[in-house]
């Protein structure tokens, strides 16, 4: 493993790497962790920087500190002798950072930076040191090949925070974390807008990344519990453009499909409109991209519901139906919005080869959708001579002798 230095700066003085680092870094782990005293953390590449001593000076200390360098260590060792539970090891961080998940949180300094080669090791033995629940906090440049492993071995089971750091021309501290579902959630911007304007190479990649997954997402069905994690963003607000598939199970252990569309930013208050849709007109409308947008074009509200029913409820009165959503739209509703609700439901018919919907707004006929309407009018034309002909021979024979 080679390693670059960054310890002696001018006259082999000690330069701080990324110093805005205390700024940006302490609030964090004090919005994550109230309690300090129970946290173990992880500074691998530590050098000799002061991060350890600010950090248990703020509360947390039980830090671990691993450097491949025993002049560091030993030098921090004499140094910190009146801080017992501040540990200082030797090691190689891209060979062993812990046998089994241990750590909080993992504080990468410019050790990613540093590194030349056995990067993609470093990282995962990272993410294996960490608790379920536990943070890989990343400060680093962020160039092209620290982009591409940040985002590849944090990809799956992971929800990350990206933060910008203009201070320091320019960097980027990611903040991931752990979670109980293999699934590869999507990234968040801490103050998007600022990043856009002083980072856009940052925002683009970011914005890249999470088409990517949104089209893996787009093909899975979805738990509460899974989306109530954040892989899909925090779904109590509103994300224009945003859709998801749930699955919910409703009274009587009966199993729903629910497609939650983001229609647009609420005005006044939060509110939502429902399609209770028939499994048989789900299959041929496929619910794909255009369909989605005609559905859209027709709510008011801010979010959509497309509620997929079983063959045995269709012919439920609406009332009963929501009774079984309660619990799901209270779930998903931003904290103290109003319920303000626009019940929609579409049923289908067949007639011959002729498929149509028919959408109603509280029982009120909204508009008649045609899959194929040229077809229908050369269908229509058919049926119409067919009728004419027909009536013409019973004329005929109805004034013959």
């Amino acid at each position: 493993m080679e390693m670059e230095s960054e310890r002696d700066g001018v006259d082999g003085v000690y330069e701080e790497c990324y110093p805005s680092w205390n700024k940006h870094l302490l609030p964090i782990l004090e919005s994550l962790f109230p309690q300090p005293s129970k946290v173990e953390i992880l500074v691998p590449a530590c050098g000799e920087s002061e991060m350890s001593l600010k950090l248990y000076d703020a509360g947390y200390e039980h830090i671990t500190n691993i450097d491949s360098s025993r002049d560091v260590i030993r030098k921090m060792l004499k140094l910190h002798v009146n801080q017992p539970t501040l540990l200082w090891r030797v090691g190689d961080i891209t060979d062993k950072l812990g046998s089994k998940p241990y750590y909080d949180v993992v504080i990468d300094k410019g050790a990613l930076d540093g590194l030349t080669s056995s990067e993609d090791s470093y990282l995962n033995k990272v993410k294996n040191a960490l608790k379920l629940g536990g943070k890989f906090i990343s400060l680093t440049h962020f160039n092209r090949r620290a982009k591409a492993l940040l985002l590849e071995v944090f990809s799956m089971g992971f929800r990350t925070t990206f933060h910008d750091l203009p201070e320091d021309n320019p960097a980027t501290m990611m903040v991931t974390e752990r979670v109980n579902f293999l699934l590869p959630y999507l990234l968040s911007i801490h103050d998007d807008k600022q990043v856009q304007a002083t980072n856009p190479l940052l925002y683009q990649a970011i914005s890249n990344e999470n088409a990517k997954r949104q089209r893996v997402l787009d093909e899975m069905s979805l738990s509460v519990a899974e989306i109530e994690s954040g892989v899909m963003g925090d779904p109590n607000v509103i994300s224009i453009g945003r859709s998801f598939m749930v699955d919910w199970t409703g009274e009587a252990g009966l199993k729903y499909e629910v497609l939650v569309l983001d229609v647009k930013p609420p005005r006044h208050c939060f509110s939502w409109d429902i399609f209770f849709v028939p499994k048989l007109t789900s299959r041929l409308l496929d619910l794909s991209e255009p369909e989605r947008l005609m559905i859209c074009s027709h709510a008011q509200a801010s979010r959509v519901y497309v509620v997929l029913l079983p063959k045995c409820v269709e012919l439920l009165p609406t009332n009963e139906l929501l009774r079984n959503f309660d619990m799901l739209f209270s779930k998903l509703a931003p904290q103290g919005s109003e319920d303000t609700v626009s019940y929609l439901k579409l049923g289908a018919r067949k007639s011959q080869n002729m498929n149509y919907y028919l959408f109603w707004r509280k029982r009120t006929y909204l508009k008649k959708l045609v899959p194929n309407k040229l077809r229908l009018v050369h269908e229509q034309l058919l049926l119409l001579l067919i009728f004419l002909y027909i009536k013409v021979i019973s004329c005929f024979f109805s004034v013959s002798p």
